[in-house]
């Protein structure tokens, strides 16, 4: 038996070195879901609101004024998550998963928010 050989695969020179994730793209993980759930939260409080007392909640129009302007915030984030993710893929800084994922979470942001526009459109 050879006990006395142990080899150690950290120290060969094949070990890569792993980068932390790019500060920029963690940034836009965190503005786009942020923004994701607050507005989730912000959205389903007025329908509820409208569920419980009809004609108090999305469809008043002090209300409506309110999720209009929300949903401009709400952009303005996510537009501001997309250029933090797009960043550090521009700059050439690091090439990992965490720009590209948050860039990914405000694109579907922005995506959602298009589609309840043409959801109010059309059946509002």
């Amino acid at each position: 038996m050879q006990t006395d050989a142990i080899i150690d695969s950290s120290t060969g020179p094949e070990m890569q070195s792993v980068s932390p994730p790019s500060p920029l793209g963690m940034a836009s993980i965190v503005v786009g879901v942020g923004a994701g759930i607050v507005g989730l939260v912000l959205l389903g409080f007025f329908y509820f609101q409208e569920a419980d007392r009809p004609g108090s909640g999305i469809n008043n129009a002090s209300n409506l004024v309110i999720m209009e302007f929300a949903a401009i915030a709400f952009a303005g984030l996510f537009l501001l998550g997309m250029g933090l993710g797009i960043t550090p893929l521009i700059r050439h800084q690091q090439k990992d998963a965490a720009p590209i994922l948050g860039i990914l979470i405000n694109a579907f942001g922005i995506a959602s928010l298009v589609g309840l526009a043409v959801v109010d459109l059309l059946f509002y």
